[in-house]
């Protein structure tokens, strides 16, 4: 019988790169997403330990204060849309990966199958060449013992 050869290995092979493509997107979503926590947190401690003058203060310097302030509000609402944007980047790589990963299972189930088909077949016809071989053997056993002793009945 002939090898197993399974006739969408070509698909299944590009799958696996797509996969393997969307796997190291979503690796690089995820890391993007870890330096957008990691610098909104650094950028909200930033904010919160700013100093505050509650003494008395002039007016040009309660408009800078103000203005500080309200600089280091707009970088963290910055921040936290830049957060908002790598969790969408995010939950869209790893949607892809799975429906990727998915694909491949899908595959890789129907390879399973039919190799298993291919051996059940390939079992059915050794079987099939042993049964031809035991019958060979006894129909020359059968004919070897009439030669000798042809008054032997035939079996049946």
């Amino acid at each position: 019988m002939k090898r197993y050869r399974f006739t969408l290995e070509s698909v299944l092979r590009a799958r696996r790169a797509q996969e393997d493509l969307a796997r190291q997107q979503l690796a690089q979503a995820n890391r993007a997403l870890r330096r957008a926590q990691a610098t909104l947190a650094d950028v909200t401690a930033a904010y919160d330990r700013r100093p505050v003058d509650r003494g008395q203060i002039d007016l040009a310097g309660l408009h800078r204060q103000r203005l500080d302030g309200e600089l280091a509000a707009a970088e963290v609402d910055r921040r936290r849309g830049q957060l908002a944007d790598a969790a969408v980047e995010a939950a869209t790589h790893y949607a892809r990966w799975t429906e990727a990963a998915r694909l491949v299972a899908a595959l890789e189930r129907l390879d399973e199958r039919r190799r298993a088909e291919w051996r059940l077949e390939a079992q059915r016809q050794e079987a099939a060449a042993v049964d031809d071989v035991v019958t060979s053997r006894f129909i020359a056993d059968e004919q070897r013992a009439r030669r000798l002793d042809p008054s032997r009945p035939v079996a049946r």
